[in-house]
């Protein structure tokens, strides 16, 4: 049977790219999809950005470029942090820890604070641990975020802590010279087999702040569910009036050795006021 007339008209599906993350074109066609052959995370165009697929789900955006961010190095140590852009994500890393066996220093990247809604303003982020190139014997690495007053460099995180064989979290509270306060620090364990927690490999971290001073830390494993950590203390949310947020990395060799090279990536970023 021949039927007359002019051709139907055939739209193509949407298509994706495989590529360096260089040659990754402008966003601009929605569902679109963008495999980096020198990086981890795939993306898909909204119609006007480049989102991270994590896990599988949508959650979050690109995180700020890494020139977004100030870096803070702790003092008295002789190995320092790097923070570099890495095919869509943001690397912080260290060569060692200069003070091994005996503290967690925190380097971290800090950015102004978003602004607040009516109710205040929330930062999530997913975090995937990078470990250190020479393991040996008993070692401590913490990936955390949390809040930072301006003023004088006080900060309240909430950091996930990893050791060869279990993870944990814990908020710690540190004044502008790095002197922990009481209470130090709130631990709270993770046992790999807890249903909330089934294999910590990758995980999302989120911090909230409401307009009336108050803070709260909370987990996920797949960005959508997230469980309570913990809240400020009344006595916490005197310690600061935070005007930014950052994220963190701290890692100790327990046996009194370095650490070449561990770190974290952030590969998904999102702020929101509400």
């Amino acid at each position: 049977m021949r039927v007359s007339g002019s051709a139907p008209t055939v739209t193509p599906a949407v298509v994706g790219s495989y590529a360096a993350y260089a040659s990754r074109p402008a966003a601009g066609t929605a569902g679109r999809v963008f495999v980096p052959s020198d990086g981890l995370t795939t993306f898909v165009d909204s119609g006007s950005a480049w989102r991270p697929i994590i896990n599988g789900s949508v959650v979050g955006t690109q995180p700020p470029a890494a020139a977004s961010f100030t870096l803070v190095q702790s003092t008295g140590l002789t190995n320092v942090a790097t923070l570099t852009d890495q095919t869509g994500a943001l690397k912080l890393a260290w060569s060692g820890e200069g003070d091994a066996g005996s503290s967690e220093p925190i380097r971290y990247a800090y950015k102004a604070a978003p602004a607040d809604g009516a109710g205040g303003y929330r930062v999530t982020a997913h975090f995937r641990p990078v470990l250190p190139t020479n393991i040996a014997g008993t070692f401590n690495l913490l990936v955390g975020l949390g809040f930072r007053q301006g003023s004088d460099a006080s900060i309240e995180l909430m950091e996930v802590c990893f050791t060869p064989t279990a993870a944990s979290l814990m908020r710690r509270r540190f004044t502008s010279s790095g002197t922990g306060i009481a209470p130090t620090f709130t631990f709270s364990a993770l046992a790999q087999g807890d249903a909330d927690f089934p294999f910590l490999k990758d995980f999302w971290l989120r911090v909230e702040h409401t307009v009336s001073g108050g803070r709260s830390f909370y987990i996920s494993t797949d960005g959508l569910n997230f469980k309570k950590f913990t809240d400020a203390t009344s006595a916490g949310n005197d310690f600061i009036t935070p005007t930014q947020v950052f994220f963190s990395c701290s890692q100790y060799a327990a046996n009194g050795g370095n650490l070449d090279l561990g770190g974290m990536v952030m590969d998904s970023y999102a702020e929101e006021a509400f």
